[in-house]
């Protein structure tokens, strides 16, 4: 079967999508699993980061709550790679392993077989209302008045009601650049980032994960106050925001327009 990605605004950004709506549902099922299952909401959020503090702050870990063993911990959490040049192929993989988890949630509850995540492009001019955060992620509720599980607390933005990303925060200059892999910093830091070994962290990122990743991230979860975060502020958090896959669904849709954009737009055949 052939699984297609749709854009998020395509049929409006709220539930009357049943993209959305199913999306909905599939993520309320994976946040009823335990901290310590491989295929739930949290344990796949934490393979991007954790952090017990914050985490327990915001509600999703309790002290003394089940983990995953030592050697599970050691394997599969706080593995997210960033500042490298392995940022878009750990993320698409990471992605596509999201997605399988819920479609196959979906379908158990009676939803489509082909279900696909949407993805979040804010850079579309064509699209007046493209830089709003979607309405199925800022209702409290589904349209059966039950809890949404798309909506959280901890997503402050900028400040104003609706979240709306700046236009400067969501341009695409980093497919004009001819090279993947970077060789310093700034400009030259290439489309998809500096050769690194495997790294959690670095210190330098492609112009891809600079812009748009890594503002919108902040212009999304923005913060309360200096100590409080919002979860897509924080790369500890960040995978527990519904919001967070379908930004990332959209920088793995941009990667692959860079490559098509250009012939000499290649990705590294580097072993």
């Amino acid at each position: 079967m052939v699984y297609v990605r749709k854009s998020v605004w395509a049929s409006g950004g709220d539930f009357s999508d049943p993209i959305l709506y199913w999306y909905a549902i599939g993520v309320g099922e994976l946040q009823k699993r335990p901290l310590a299952d491989k295929t739930g909401w949290r344990f796949m959020a934490a393979i991007h980061g954790f952090n017990a503090e914050s985490w327990g702050k915001y509600g999703y870990y309790s002290e003394g709550e089940a983990l995953p063993s030592k050697a599970e911990l050691a394997l599969y959490w706080q593995q997210c790679q960033h500042q490298s040049w392995y940022f878009l192929p750990w993320h698409r993989g990471y992605i596509w392993s999201i997605e399988s988890l819920l479609r196959d949630a979906i379908i158990k509850k009676g939803g489509p077989a082909d279900w696909a995540m949407p993805y979040w492009n804010y850079s579309d001019t064509h699209e007046k209302l493209a830089r709003m955060l979607p309405p199925a992620f800022a209702r409290q509720t589904m349209p059966d008045g039950s809890p949404n599980p798309l909506y959280i607390v901890q997503r402050w933005g900028l400040g104003t009601t609706p979240i709306v990303l700046p236009a400067d925060d969501v341009t695409l200059q980093a497919l004009k650049v001819p090279n993947f892999t970077g060789v310093a910093f700034s400009s030259l830091s290439g489309f998809g980032g500096i050769k690194t070994g495997f790294s959690h962290s670095g210190r330098v990122s492609g112009q891809l994960e600079s812009v748009p990743h890594n503002v919108v991230h902040v212009d999304i979860g923005g913060q309360q106050d200096d100590d409080t975060l919002g979860l897509m502020s924080d790369p500890d958090t960040a995978g527990l925001d519904p919001i967070f896959w379908l930004h990332h669904a959209n920088i793995d849709r941009l990667w692959e327009v860079w490559n098509a954009s250009n012939p000499k737009h290649t990705n590294p055949t580097d072993p």
